[in-house]
């Protein structure tokens, strides 16, 4: 019952926060920004986030392949939550934090899983400088 309790708050976490900031953005404003976005590039770079996001998620799917048998669609939730709680922290905590809690359910030895994330950002960093 405790565990159900706690869910429901987190469930609506993530509304009300995003309600709290529109009403302390001046929802007038943002509306006045959204009257100026070019509709056009909307498709493009929506599609561009989301094949980057299926990207980074099968690179950690291929770099725990062979420590765990974890579903893609399972690790793509785990790599979407790290990035969403990367947004809100700076840098790339919510990655660095966030995806080693989660894998530790599936690899039992922490120094893989650190040995992923590391080789991850590497990656990561090596295609960001070309």
């Amino acid at each position: 019952m405790f565990k159900t309790f706690l869910n429901k708050p987190i469930k609506y976490f993530g509304l009300i926060l995003i309600l709290v900031l529109i009403i302390l953005a001046n929802p007038i404003e943002i509306i006045q920004h959204l009257k100026n976005i070019q509709f056009s590039y909307l498709l493009p770079v929506a599609l561009l986030l989301s094949l980057s996001s299926l990207i980074g998620a099968f690179n950690i799917f291929l770099l725990t392949k062979t420590l765990a048998n974890i579903a893609f669609k399972k690790l793509l939730s785990i790599y979407w939550l790290g990035w969403a709680i990367s947004l809100v922290f700076p840098g790339q905590v919510g990655d660095v934090i966030t995806i080693p809690v989660l894998l530790k359910k599936h690899i039992n030895n922490t120094r893989h899983i650190f040995i992923i994330v590391i080789l991850d950002k590497l990656i990561s960093l090596f295609l960001l400088l070309i």
